[in-house]
């Protein structure tokens, strides 16, 4: 009596849909593991990602730094002979303490990216990525194996998790940074760039304002005038240069932080909800795979 162990046998083998739908899937995901084309994109879009993260990082700390300056800058005016000196830049203080904490903001966004590109290049490590794709191999080949007295149905169990676990493990990172790239480029870019102009114009615009004024306190303290009309003139025009320069700071205060909270948002969005939406709805995927029907029918006699 002959043995009745696994054989391939192809000539009398039934073809199904679903087990050749799934051949092909898992010979493609092992594919993709071995040639890293997967992992190259998404690398480069974290790269993409980590570096608008630290430009704007960078842009938050400048202009934290002017708005300080601004801040400490003292103005001496004379009103009726009387002296008085004021902190005009003072009207810079709550957006320099929304500033502040974007920056912080942007730190822990630009750590969190980091460790997304560490995750990725652990997981794609040539020894696991070629290991998922023996392992791919291997399971599309029991898809296709039968013993002599009936096909080997292989129902959702240990094995079917297990590769639906590594499927996750090893793609989750390059799939999230390419989705998220996607959105960005579709839905936040815009936004993004001009948020991140208009922080640099408003840096640029305090340092202007806080040269114009050093400029025309320069000026009136270079002149040596004691006659009363000269400094009553001269106490009337720092008052209106002082409003004018009041004015120019509280506009820049108001759409620097404007533009402070969209990029807020943005990077918020990008690093903290979203990957914590797409994780989700990977757990919800895996779950539903794991407790799906068998793969492949039994074959009759």
């Amino acid at each position: 009596m002959r043995d009745p162990g696994y054989t391939l046998d192809v000539k009398s083998f039934r073809f199904s849909g679903l087990r050749i739908a799934l051949t092909v899937a898992l010979l493609l995901f092992g594919l993709l593991s071995a040639s890293g084309v997967v992992d190259q994109q998404g690398d480069a879009y974290l790269q993409q990602a980590f570096k608008r993260a630290l430009i704007t990082f960078a842009v938050a700390r400048g202009l934290n730094g002017v708005i300080s300056v601004a801040q400490g800058t003292e103005v001496a005016l004379e009103p009726a002979g009387v002296g008085v000196t004021l902190l005009p830049g003072q009207i810079l203080d709550p957006v320099n303490d929304l500033v502040e904490r974007f920056s912080w903001v942007m730190l822990a966004s630009t750590t969190a990216l980091g460790l997304q590109r560490l995750f990725a290049s652990i997981l794609g490590w040539p020894v696991f990525a070629w290991g998922l794709a023996i392992w791919m191999v291997v399971v599309a080949g029991l898809l296709w194996w039968r013993r002599r007295d009936g096909w080997l149905s292989i129902k959702p169990g240990w094995l079917l998790r297990v590769t639906w676990v590594l499927l996750v493990l090893r793609f989750a990172a390059p799939v999230l940074a390419m989705a998220n790239q996607a959105v960005f480029t579709l839905f936040l870019e815009p936004d993004y760039e001009q948020s991140l102009a208009g922080l640099q114009l408003a840096r640029e615009e305090v340092s202007r304002v806080e040269r114009e004024g050093k400029g025309v306190e320069g000026a009136a303290a270079g002149r040596s005038v004691f006659d009363s009309v000269q400094r009553l003139y001269q106490s009337a025009k720092d008052r209106v240069n002082l409003a004018d320069r009041m004015r120019r700071l509280g506009d820049i205060a108001s759409r620097a932080t404007e533009h402070a909270i969209d990029l807020i948002v943005i990077f918020i969005f990008q690093t903290i909800i979203f990957p914590l939406l797409f994780l989700w709805l990977v757990v919800r995927a895996v779950r539903r795979l794991s407790n799906g029907e068998a793969i492949g029918g039994r074959s009759r006699r």
